[in-house]
């Protein structure tokens, strides 16, 4: 991340904020990775945003509790593929891919 950081001189960086969800090891892991992606921003001096997975899935469509996570993310997947001309088929590169579609149309408006 750092290297890229360094090559690319991105303006700001965002990224999905972690949520509990039953395994503490995994959320203690996440939640170093996201203190040291912070981290690396602020001694680049590039800005962050840390986006909420519901905020930014919502931009994609309306997905209410009868919508299981797979399926939400197929769903996105597929969009993400079908909106860009990809054939993705890993969910955390079109999620981040979303991701970067949810931030560019925040900042717009």
């Amino acid at each position: 991340v750092e290297r890229l950081i360094e090559e690319l001189h991105p303006d700001e960086l965002w990224f999905e904020e972690i949520f509990e969800n039953g395994n503490p090891k995994g959320y203690r892991s996440l939640a170093r990775l996201q203190g040291f992606l912070a981290h690396v921003a602020h001694k680049h001096n590039v800005s962050y945003t840390i986006v909420e997975e519901t905020r930014w899935i919502s931009s994609w469509g309306k997905y209410d509790k009868t919508v299981k996570r797979p399926e939400r993310k197929a769903d996105i997947m597929a969009k993400v593929n079908a909106l860009y001309g990809l054939d993705i088929n890993v969910n955390d590169i079109s999620d981040a891919i979303a991701i970067g579609r949810y931030a560019s149309e925040v900042k717009e408006n």
